[in-house]
């Protein structure tokens, strides 16, 4: 028993959540669940939290009562264009393949944004879709979902604070917000018309409101984005989800997870296409263009001008390049003229593949060419990928500190992203730089406190430390985290690490700790 509530009564609670909203509570989670029950029971009328569950389990919950308890157990945290990438594939190659596909006036492009929380996702796809020229006379439709209705209420309302917009320039601001108060801003009502907001269940039968079938102006999405929600359904109920967020796709649709759970996605009917810095599902057979699609997209600008976003460009890159030698005029010009007859490389998508076949010293020389001959200028929103890969490189050739400049690099164009920072972390951690490294940890898990791989990491440094209590910590969050995934599933950053054979380490190092204190 432990604080007041036993095992069986917390094991049958964590039952009836599953069954009735999805959300998953392993045995690893029961602690947080009683938690989460103590503060509910409060607002549930109830002194004692035992008596609540039982209460709850007989099934006699109101809507209002029903509402009470999801909004205790659901996790309100995004911002405005979180992951940009996204954005920039979205804009660069979705966006246009649609309208190019859809010439009728009349056609409607329509988005889902599945567990939208507080509305920051919705309003940005709108944000984008405003400033896009191609879309200006188009009709659009945004439907936005969420479980929690208490997230849809503010989000109708439109009214944000600064932490919303996080990274995004105050530029952002001034085009689609007005100041109300000290630290809250309104969004415009012609965004705030362009979404529609509705309490849904992703695990629910029947689509949600404006995507029902044989409704006229109605139908199914082109474009689904549902990120950092199936994290939290057990895996049967995940499962049920992804099934329900098909059957609302067009064919030849697109779904937008977040990376963490792209490894979800097991249906045959969904193909993986990777773009630059995203990767996304789209509904039907691989096609050709999916198989060959570029890893580099079109830039030319050092922000992402739709959406008002700035992306920091180095204005001189000083880490190692390949040699220059000194050739005559002749030797230039007769260089040019065997470029112009030579198929545009893909410099990018060269090293990508070098570096995959273990061709270290080729990948690097590929990288440094494209970095050093403008790379980072022709595209800005690129160059945090690029930098990435000659970082990880350069870990492999053992050359840790080109490695860590150019980890740098990607986590200062790149802040929000906490592969960059577990990356680094991985480096500091090569040269013995252990608190460095923790603090890279920590980042990451601030960006997504769902990454196994950080916790595991940051049990291990901190075993190294002699803090055994602190890392038995971080051990346990990891297998806490493991025990929602499939045991086949791979881990996320773990370079195929499969959920089972982490967990089984994880296991070993507990027991091991465990043995120790005896």
């Amino acid at each position: 028993m432990t604080d007041g509530i036993p095992d069986n009564l917390i094991s049958r609670l964590s039952e009836y959540i599953n069954s009735s909203t999805g959300l998953h509570f392993p045995r690893e989670k029961w602690n947080d669940l009683r938690r989460i029950i103590r503060a509910a029971a409060r607002d549930l009328g109830f002194d004692r939290a035992d008596a609540c569950i039982e209460w709850l389990l007989s099934d006699r919950l109101s809507q209002r009562h029903k509402e009470i308890l999801i909004d205790h157990l659901t996790i309100g945290e995004t911002f405005f264009f979180r992951d940009r990438s996204v954005f920039r594939t979205l804009r660069e190659r979705i966006l246009p393949a649609w309208h190019e596909a859809h010439s009728g006036a009349g056609d409607v492009i329509r988005f889902w944004s599945a567990g939208c929380c507080t509305g920051e996702e919705p309003y940005s796809i709108a944000m984008l879709i405003h400033e896009t020229p191609l879309f200006r006379e188009r009709r659009v439709s945004i439907i936005a979902t969420d479980m929690n209705p208490r997230f849809i209420e503010k989000a109708r309302k439109g009214i944000y604070t600064q932490w919303s917009f996080r990274e995004i320039p105050d530029e952002i601001l001034e085009r689609y917000f007005k100041k109300r108060g000290k630290n809250r801003f309104e969004i415009s009502p012609a965004i705030r018309k362009m979404v529609s907001f509705s309490v849904h269940n992703l695990i629910d039968g029947g689509p949600p409101q404006g995507l029902q079938e044989g409704r006229e102006g109605y139908g199914k999405a082109d474009i689904i984005f549902c990120r950092n929600a199936l994290m939290y359904l057990s895996p049967d109920m995940r499962k049920r989800a992804i099934q329900q967020l098909m059957e609302h796709l067009q064919e030849g649709g697109w779904l937008i997870l977040s990376p963490s759970e792209s490894s979800f996605v097991r249906e045959p009917d969904l193909t993986l296409v990777r773009f630059s810095g995203a990767i996304l599902h789209r509904k039907g057979p691989p096609r050709k263009e999916d198989m060959a699609a570029r890893a580099s997209l079109p830039g030319g600008t050092d922000t992402l001008r739709h959406v008002g976003i700035s992306v920091p460009v180095p204005d001189r890159i000083t880490p190692s390049f390949p040699a220059r030698t000194r050739m005559s005029g002749s030797r230039k010009k007769g260089l040019k003229r065997e470029k112009r007859k030579e198929p545009k490389k893909d410099l990018y998508q060269e090293g990508m593949d070098l570096y995959r076949r273990g061709l270290y010293e080729e990948a690097a020389e590929r990288l440094n060419r494209l970095l050093s001959n403008g790379g980072v200028r022709h595209d800005p929103l690129m160059a945090p990928e690029q930098m990435a890969l000659l970082a990880k490189t350069y870990a492999n050739m053992g050359r840790l500190g080109e490695a860590e400049t150019w980890c740098k690099w990607a986590v200062k164009a790149e802040k929000l992203h906490p592969e960059f920072h577990y990356l680094l972390a991985t480096v500091y951690q090569e040269q013995g730089l252990l608190d460095k490294s923790i603090s890279s940890l920590r980042h990451a898990i601030y960006l997504e406190p769902d990454m196994v791989m950080a916790y595991y990491l940051l049990g291990c440094l901190t075993r190294a430390q002699g803090k055994a209590d602190l890392s038995e910590k971080y051990f346990r969050n990891a297998l806490d985290l493991l025990s929602s995934m499939e045991p086949g599933e791979i881990v996320p950053y773990s370079d195929g690490l499969t959920a089972e054979r982490l967990s089984k380490t994880l296991e070993l190092n507990i027991d091991g700790r465990n043995l120790e204190m005896r």
